[in-house]
């Protein structure tokens, strides 16, 4: 999309998963290191089945891209089709509840890119300097 390029999903983008901002997995990390709880496992998510497909079609809205999205084949099929965790012993043991929706979590992305583009470009270019 930063290239002006289609999106391109693999397979026909019904696959779901449980997206979830950076800024809600620090939330976690920092609810997790003020509970009680040891030696524990927690899935850190929304419990929310997003498909790529809508993944997809949201992010061509949130950055106006031009070019329709591109379907290609899977050259190979996955096991598990949705992968949706249960964020409720999260929520009931560290206290910590997915605040940022998606749609806004891509909103943040999407203006941190912009925002640090130039330091990419550059430390691109400074990387492929040293090789």
């Amino acid at each position: 999309i930063d290239k002006g390029e289609a999106p391109v999903i693999f397979g026909d983008g019904s696959e779901a998963f449980d997206f979830i901002s950076v800024e809600d997995c620090a939330s976690a990390n920092v609810c997790a290191v003020k509970s009680k709880s040891t030696n524990e496992f927690y899935n850190v998510g929304t419990g929310i089945r997003t498909t790529l497909l809508t993944l997809a079609e949201t992010l061509v809205k949130l950055t106006n891209c031009k070019v329709p999205i591109r379907f290609n084949d899977r050259s190979e099929q996955t096991l598990v089709k949705n992968r949706i965790g249960c964020p409720e012993k999260a929520k009931k043991e560290i206290k910590f509840e997915a605040k940022i929706k998606l749609e806004e979590g891509l909103k943040n992305l999407i203006k941190w890119r912009k925002d640090h583009k130039a330091e990419l470009i550059y430390r691109k270019l400074k990387a492929r300097a040293s090789i």
